[in-house]
């Protein structure tokens, strides 16, 4: 049922939000993953002498996966749309995964784009723009479609997730307290 919303959802079926489980035992098996991998990366760093970026970079994910439902919950409280936020945060917990066909296809866009001349720097940005703003399009989609809002309120939610979810994942290295981010110049 899983991969079944999520296909329908990625093909704008709005029905594809009742494949997903709305109880909490649902709920919990799809945080599983998502806190359970980077987990599991944690420890691996961490047996290798980085245990200070182990576990900044763990609670930085913890924080980030758990703000999502949090901020679904809330809005739906706002828009009163409380009894949909189970299921809907259930549907974007499980989304995650389109992000790895998304790549895949972007990466065959990507050669194509360089067999047709286009510098392979170039290609590689414009894809994963493409794989950015489709990511963008299923979550404010899936919100739509699992709260029953209009699209301009499934964007206030998308907007202030969004930025909620790079303030956590970049404060705790801004404060100093995971490796030094290195940006490349250009």
């Amino acid at each position: 049922m899983i991969m079944r919303g999520l296909w329908r959802l990625a093909k704008g079926e709005r029905a594809g939000i009742a494949d997903f489980g709305g109880d909490l035992d649902h709920f919990y098996a799809s945080l599983a993953p998502l806190i359970g991998i980077p987990l599991a990366g944690a420890l691996i760093m961490a047996m290798h002498g980085a245990w200070r970026e182990a576990l900044v970079g763990f609670l930085a994910r913890l924080v980030g996966v758990l703000l999502l439902p949090l901020l679904v919950y809330e809005f739906s409280r706002l828009f009163q749309r409380e009894k949909f936020w189970l299921r809907t945060a259930t549907a974007l917990n499980w989304s995650f995964w389109v992000l790895f066909p998304a790549l895949v296809i972007a990466a065959f866009i990507g050669a194509m784009l360089s067999q047709f001349g286009v510098a392979m720097e170039r290609a590689e940005l414009f894809t994963l723009g493409l794989v950015g703003l489709y990511l963008l399009w299923y979550r404010l989609f899936a919100l739509r479609a699992g709260l029953g809002l209009k699209y301009w309120q499934a964007g206030v939610i998308l907007l202030v997730s969004s930025g909620a979810l790079a303030v956590v994942t970049v404060l705790p290295y801004l404060l100093g307290f995971g490796p030094p981010l290195k940006l490349a110049a250009s």
